[in-house]
């Protein structure tokens, strides 16, 4: 009769170590890496997409104005947007249809100060702060422009804090805030040139966006009248 043999338990222990490392070193192997340069934002995709909805880790740098040379990280929230978000200012309250199409909205907490940008901040200001969860007035709004009469993406521009954030009806023009216009893009990346949207300048440069998650749900924030 032979006798069962068992691995040691000490040895079982080690494979298991073993086992999650490379369990580790493979997830993150998959992970998406993406070097911030002005080469990587000056890049072109022959065929720009939209980005996909999920937890972003924005990097900003301001390569003129009164922070240059300063950079910046932090997270990006982009999620789907419904029709149904935005509102016209009228005593019927009527729903309005999204500006573009797949519009996304979200919000940042990136020290975007912290590299010059020319943002709001007044707490009643026009402008919707860049943090802001009001699906009505979001902190941060992507825009899609088409190539007349084709699906052709011509433009993908991210708003933050400016008054086109708003998204009841109203048309404010001019003020602060900024815009990202992508000018690379991949499934879990994309990279471009950020400056001024409106009147108000200041810093500008290059950013890059990278991929860490799905969207978490979010709760929504009103934006005090």
């Amino acid at each position: 009769m032979t006798a069962a043999t068992t691995m040691p338990k000490s040895r079982a222990l080690t494979l298991g170590f073993s086992l999650l490392a490379c369990a580790v070193s493979a997830q993150a192997q998959e992970r998406p890496t993406l070097t911030c340069s002005e080469d990587v934002a000056n890049a072109r995709t022959p065929a720009l997409t939209q980005p996909n909805p999920g937890e972003y880790r924005l990097t900003m740098v301001a390569i003129r104005g009164s922070r240059r040379g300063e950079s910046r990280t932090g997270p990006l929230h982009l999620e789907k947007s419904r029709a149904v978000d935005g509102k016209r200012i009228t005593f019927r309250n009527e729903f309005l249809p999204d500006t573009a199409e797949h519009l996304l909205i979200g919000h940042t907490s990136v020290d975007l100060l912290g590299v010059g940008a020319p943002m709001a901040r007044s707490n009643d200001a026009v402008e919707p702060s860049w943090t802001s969860r009001d699906k009505t007035h979001p902190g941060v709004l992507v825009l899609v422009a088409r190539r007349y009469g084709t699906d052709s993406i011509s433009a993908v521009d991210l708003l933050i804090g400016t008054v086109s954030n708003h998204r009841d009806g109203s048309n404010w023009l001019d003020g602060a805030g900024i815009h990202l216009s992508v000018n690379e893009i991949s499934d879990s990346t994309f990279a471009g040139h950020w400056g001024a949207w409106g009147i108000i300048h200041d810093g500008s440069g290059y950013f890059c966006a990278r991929r860490v998650g799905p969207a978490a749900l979010t709760e929504e924030r009103p934006r005090r009248p």
